[in-house]
């Protein structure tokens, strides 16, 4: 999560939101991949139905074999119990060896944030909870702005109290979070 504080908008994110009571995937690239499919060499745990993934992305590891392809993220359209996940067209083709996750991300959640000093009293100048909106086109990525009467200073940090719904999964936390100065 960040709070940013600038002249013009104070904006808080929340990065990556995920489904943590679905399993994340582990993948190995196999041989025959193309700029559209990927042939899995291994998936741990493996899928237990045809398209289980389908919605959930793809995203190779930053020290994976390809270089164009790290730290890069395609949505998975579909996929066979064997392993081949069909994805938009890639900058590349995955080799054999390149590795990955599969994760869900939440792109549909209703999202809220309330913000606390030190001492676990709300910040004032806002009304809480804030509901954050997704970000069109990213990955589990939600975005409020805050009012300018807000009392955050930059470099001190805030207590936020996250909630998320989506599809009948609650979930709850709490992080401490620095106030940075800058935008987005």
């Amino acid at each position: 999560m960040k709070i940013l504080y600038d002249d013009a908008d104070n904006l808080v994110e929340l990065d990556e939101l995920r489904n943590d009571t679905n399993r994340e995937v582990a993948g190995t690239v196999g041989t025959g991949s193309t700029t559209t499919s990927i042939v899995a060499a291994s998936l741990v745990p493996p899928p237990l139905a045809l398209d289980e993934f389908a919605t959930r992305t793809v995203r190779f590891d930053d020290a994976t074999l390809t270089p164009a392809l790290r730290g890069r993220a395609y949505a998975i359209t579909s996929h066979t119990l064997a392993g081949v996940l069909t994805v938009p067209t890639m900058v590349a083709a995955p080799v054999k060896g390149d590795i990955f996750k599969i994760i869900h991300y939440l792109n549909a959640a209703t999202v809220a944030v309330t913000l606390k000093d030190s001492a676990g009293v709300n910040i004032t100048g806002e009304t809480w909870p804030k509901t954050l909106a997704y970000v069109a086109g990213s990955n589990g990525r939600y975005r409020a702005t805050l009012s300018d009467l807000i009392g955050i200073v930059p470099g001190q940090p805030v207590k936020a109290t996250v909630t998320a719904e989506q599809g009948g999964l609650n979930r709850v936390w709490e992080d401490t979070v620095p106030v940075q100065r800058g935008g987005f």
